[in-house]
């Protein structure tokens, strides 16, 4: 898990992101999300946080400049996240790993029913 988020962030870095590596970082990082609600250093969800919001950054260039690359400020705070994640991942036993990545996909399912639901009744 954590070799591909250091894969992608390599890609990025260099310029030669995609979107696909994006949705591979996001969900990793989604997985270390819950991995702190499930207490795996929960004290230090800011900094997913503040990952999670470098990799919008991104995004929005790609979609002004249509060059998927990562600037010094969001670089740095997903490497934070996925220093924290790969201690996360030293950590938790595999069915917590498990759980985290369910309770990630059970998240993204929700997310997109309640987009569909509100498409329709628009």
């Amino acid at each position: 898990m954590l070799l591909q988020c250091y894969t992608g962030l390599d890609a990025f870095r260099r310029g030669r992101g995609s979107r696909e590596l994006f949705t591979t970082l996001e969900r990793q990082l989604l997985i270390a999300e819950e991995l702190c609600r499930l207490g795996y250093h929960p004290d230090e969800i800011a900094d997913i946080q503040e990952a999670h919001a470098a990799m919008m950054h991104i995004d929005a260039a790609e979609k002004e400049d249509g060059v998927w690359v990562m600037g010094d400020a969001d670089y740095a705070w997903v490497c934070v996240a996925f220093e924290l994640f790969g201690r996360q991942l030293y950590v938790a036993p595999l069915d917590s790993i498990a759980k985290a990545e369910a309770r990630m996909v059970g998240g993204l399912l929700n997310g997109k029913q309640r987009l569909a639901t509100a498409e329709v009744s628009t």
